[in-house]
């Protein structure tokens, strides 16, 4: 609410204006983020001198201050485009890929979320017209194609099929040529996405940071040999892994894990001392579904 109050008086984008620049522009001491107290104080530093930036008629209650800031929000114009609101309130409570299209119907923009209602949504309230990512996908949008998948891991390699296959401008631009304190390490990686059934996992390969593969294995039993011999192939082996894959695959992969990893079930295979503690730790898991319903505690 004081970042909304802020970026208004301020005349700012929200997401820009961060405590550092709001400190800034209000003549403070920049907060120490690590400790809670000084940032609360800074905070209540903050509020008298917004208040000073609102005008007086805006201040006097909570209704007149929320219409002052949503004043300066622009309306999104539906006419432009080949769906309405009724579109997005339609759209299904599930994980996919949506896919914004131009006039030509080429893919602009290719998108996942394991909430596609949730998340195709927030690119038409009037805040997010103040991004500029989303304000060049509206400059060309016409209309939205969405595809339904079992699990979000599923969204993940579809994006990156549509983007190899497709070659969206705003993916590749956004994704390649993103700020470089964003990438990060490709890592080794088994993530693991129980069925609906809970009969069997789907057990995704991440090799460096690429997508290596997928095993189905079923629940209540130990590695099959044929997944056996794919892990210590993939992971135990000089030059397992030989795609060495595309930056922005890379880059996709790497910031999908890094904003998820808490909510994932994976293992680390770079955490394991061999093959045998890798095997001994995924026995554990098959051999057990109830820990796949919860957080996977190996790390």
């Amino acid at each position: 609410f004081l970042q909304s109050i802020a970026a208004r008086a301020l005349k700012r984008v929200p997401s820009k204006l961060t405590p550092e620049c709001l400190a800034r522009e209000l003549g403070l001491p920049p907060p120490d983020e690590e400790r809670p107290l000084a940032l609360t104080r800074y905070l209540y530093a903050c509020w008298p001198l917004l208040l000073e930036r609102i005008p007086a008629e805006f201040r006097r209650d909570l209704d007149s201050l929320g219409g002052w800031i949503r004043a300066r929000e622009k309306a999104v114009d539906f006419g432009r485009f080949a769906f309405g609101p009724d579109f997005l309130r339609r759209l299904p409570d599930a994980s996919g890929i949506y896919m914004m299209m131009d006039f030509r119907g080429r893919i602009l923009y290719v998108g996942k979320s394991r909430n596609l209602k949730r998340r195709v949504s927030s690119y038409f309230t009037p805040r997010a017209l103040s991004h500029p990512k989303i304000a060049k996908i509206h400059a060309h949008l016409r209309s939205i194609e969405i595809l339904k998948t079992d699990n979000e891991v599923e969204a993940l390699l579809m994006e990156m099929r549509v983007i190899k296959d497709f070659r969206p401008p705003i993916n590749l631009q956004t994704d390649v040529h993103g700020p470089q304190g964003a990438r990060h390490e490709g890592r080794n990686l088994l993530v693991l996405a129980v069925d609906a059934q809970r009969k069997r996992v789907n057990i995704y390969l991440f090799r460096n940071g690429i997508f290596a593969g997928r095993h189905l294995a079923p629940l209540g039993r130990s590695p099959s040999k044929r997944l056996r011999e794919r892990l210590e192939s993939l992971f135990f082996t000089k030059g397992g892994g030989k795609r060495r894959g595309e930056a922005w695959e890379k880059e996709i992969v790497s910031r999908w894990f890094k904003a998820n990893q808490r909510r994932l079930n994976y293992m680390d295979v770079d955490e394991t001392a061999d093959f045998q503690a890798l095997l001994s730790r995924l026995r554990n898991y098959l051999c057990d579904p109830d820990k796949l319903e919860n957080k996977v505690y190996y790390r």
